[in-house]
């Protein structure tokens, strides 16, 4: 899930619909807090009443994901969620009945595992509280002591080691700690463009923190996305380039950028690479285009982990066509039909 600066009651002050009387199509806007960010669901061309109820449903739905799908505590208070459940379960040998929503995704996410040579592994949750990127008031010490980190590389824990029974879960290892944050937004995502069908909206983009799903056009047009600038010295060029989204497209954005601790004049950011369990340092962001929002989320993290040098061969084997990377020094490498699609504002 997304960092946890959390405020939890600014959602309510957030939620709202708007409806745009001077453009041609008409706009309604949602927006709440929720995930730790900022949501936002633009419906084009819908009767604002049609409108309303899908947004309604979707906020019903991801309130309910919300609480379920962050493992740690809270400023609110202690962690209590399913995820939560689930790993308190796992830790201490014990066998609980998961949510059918839940099992998808978890189940979702142990082939994306696979599929990335497990770059990408929502498993290694010890280890995001080791280097203490669990907390969210984010009070952090400095890196953690070598030998623990061996001891839980040691443990290699995956989710190869979940055993399924229908919808019971056991783990092979306690030193499973779920964290489904590289797949949670894909799978919210791949809710709402649900929910948008069932109730016949044809044009929308659904936004959670900048990573974001298409539906239809917006004015007979197809959706522009931009690329922001991760540079820390961004002020004067926020946005790289853009790009054009086609109906049924999401996009994700893996950076390393925006959450991290510096010790010593050293950065340490929040994506930590499974196989060394250590904050990757060879690369800042990478963005994902593809029709499977699951797919797209996972990617962008496994790209992320895999640097440049890996770039190429990985995007290749999980059948992603459409990804830019940006490596530490600012290098871009890009698969050749992003490469196309993209616009840049400056070379």
């Amino acid at each position: 899930m997304p960092a946890r600066g959390r405020l939890p009651w600014l959602w309510l002050m957030l939620a709202a619909s708007v409806t745009a009387c001077s453009s041609p199509e008409r706009v309604s806007r949602h927006q709440w807090y929720l995930f730790g960010t900022v949501v936002t669901v633009t419906s084009y061309g819908a009767e604002p009443a049609a409108a309303e109820v899908a947004a309604q449903a979707i906020f019903n739905e991801f309130t309910i994901i919300d609480s379920n799908w962050y493992p740690w505590s809270t400023e609110r208070g202690p962690a209590s969620g399913e995820i939560f459940r689930i790993n308190r379960a796992i830790a201490t040998g014990d066998t609980i009945t998961v949510s059918t929503a839940t099992a998808q995704m978890l189940r979702r996410a142990s082939e994306l595992e696979l599929l990335s040579d497990g770059r990408f592994n929502p498993a290694i949750g010890g280890l995001i509280e080791l280097w203490g990127f669990a907390d969210p008031l984010q009070t952090w010490s400095g890196p953690p002591e070598d030998k623990d980190i061996s001891a839980l590389l040691e443990a290699a824990p995956s989710t190869r080691q979940l055993r399924w029974h229908g919808d019971d879960l056991s783990a092979t290892s306690t030193a499973v700690v779920l964290d489904p944050g590289g797949i949670a937004k894909g799978a919210i995502l791949e809710t709402a463009l649900a929910i948008l069908e069932q109730h016949g909206i044809h044009n929308a983009v659904v936004d959670i923190g900048g990573d974001l799903a298409v539906v239809g056009r917006h004015d007979g047009k197809l959706m522009r996305i931009g690329i922001k600038n991760p540079s820390p010295d961004n002020a004067n060029m926020p946005v790289l380039g853009w790009a054009l989204l086609s109906a049924g497209e999401t996009a994700f954005t893996s950076g390393s950028y925006e959450r991290f601790f510096v010790s010593h004049g050293k950065h340490y950011q929040h994506i930590i690479d499974p196989l060394t369990g250590r904050p990757v340092e060879h690369t800042i962001s990478v963005t994902v285009i593809d029709r499977d929002p699951m797919l797209a989320d996972a990617a962008a993290t496994a790209l992320l982990v895999a640097g440049a040098d890996d770039f190429s061969a990985l995007s290749s084997s999980m059948g992603i066509r459409d990804a830019l990377l940006i490596s530490a020094g600012g290098e871009r490498h890009m698969t050749a039909s992003m490469a196309k699609r993209m616009h840049w504002i400056q070379r």
